[in-house]
């Protein structure tokens, strides 16, 4: 028997979809203010500020595996970003979709 376990699979248990900032009632432009360097227009890791460039690490590399572009913020890297930043818990989300 094998097991892939992937983001998508990860993001399922934890009942992440990609709605969540409708969801949780978060405006995500306050989102972007809050983990990006001002004046920017494209939303990658290298525009992101120090604190959150660190999260977001956290993030692809053992929260939510990424495999492929490291570059590339999706919207549940931003999530796991927003609610560390916030310190706000990560494992009441499930509870708050379901």
């Amino acid at each position: 028997m094998k097991f892939i376990i992937t983001h998508k699979v990860i993001s399922d248990i934890l009942g992440i979809s990609n709605k969540w900032f409708e969801e949780l009632g978060v405006d995500p432009t306050n989102v972007y203010k809050l983990l990006f360097k001002p004046n920017v227009s494209d939303f990658v890791s290298s525009n992101l500020l120090p604190t959150p460039k660190m999260l977001n690490g956290l993030s692809q590399y053992s929260i939510l595996p990424t495999n492929g572009n490291f570059q590339q913020v999706n919207p549940n890297d931003l999530l796991v970003m927003y609610h560390l930043f916030m310190k706000k818990k990560i494992e009441s989300l499930s509870h708050q979709y379901s």
